[in-house]
């Protein structure tokens, strides 16, 4: 799947532009966070039950419990290491065909412009470059998708459990969000 030839100029959109012809690698890497995430949200559920059975003297239906959860905690691990597996191999491709853009394009400029830089020069300076984004690509793109998940998945619990309570704690996210995605305008606002 080749990309356009025409790259957006601002860093998410070129960020989705680059991973677009990887969706089905983007959309297993957001199933695996999602099963991870509602895992994470499952298992103090699954340690409360526990414990509530050991307060009414249900001992028989404990071990049952302390089974699933050591078996979730088994199928969370191999899950976190399929996200690293999944999310590496989305960076390694991203990385390597942006490379051979870049050097693709170094070739085609006019050799008056290449010779005003060091070969080495140039090769660093692509380098250097695209080692930021593989290194958001291969650990903070899973991380970002997952606490987006963590967020809406718990707040769905919370107003499953405690609708006033999810009302109260999630006030301050809407401006949280706001400060993450615009910092330039949370920070303005703090001065």
């Amino acid at each position: 799947a080749a990309m356009s030839n025409s790259p957006p100029k601002t860093p998410l959109r070129l960020l989705i532009w680059a991973l677009r012809p990887h969706r089905r690698r983007v959309a297993a890497l957001g199933a695996i966070q999602a099963l991870l995430v509602l895992g994470t949200i499952a298992m103090p559920l699954l340690i409360g039950l526990a414990v509530d059975r050991i307060t009414l003297g249900r001992t028989d239906a404990v071990l049952v419990t302390a089974a699933v959860i050591a078996l979730l905690g088994c199928v969370l691990a191999a899950l976190k290491a399929l996200q690293g597996v999944v999310a590496g191999r989305v960076s390694l491709t991203v990385e390597r065909e942006l490379r051979n853009r870049i050097y693709a394009h170094l070739m085609a400029i006019e050799p008056r412009i290449a010779r005003q830089r060091n070969t080495g020069e140039l090769v660093s300076l692509v380098t250097s470059d695209l080692l930021p984004i593989s290194n958001f690509l291969g650990i903070q793109l899973s991380r970002l998708m997952g606490s987006g998940m963590s967020v809406v998945l718990s707040a769905t619990v919370m107003f499953i459990l405690q609708p006033t309570v999810a009302a109260l704690a999630l006030i301050p996210v809407p401006r949280a969000v706001i400060a993450t995605l615009h910092p330039s305008c949370a920070s303005r606002r703090a001065v």
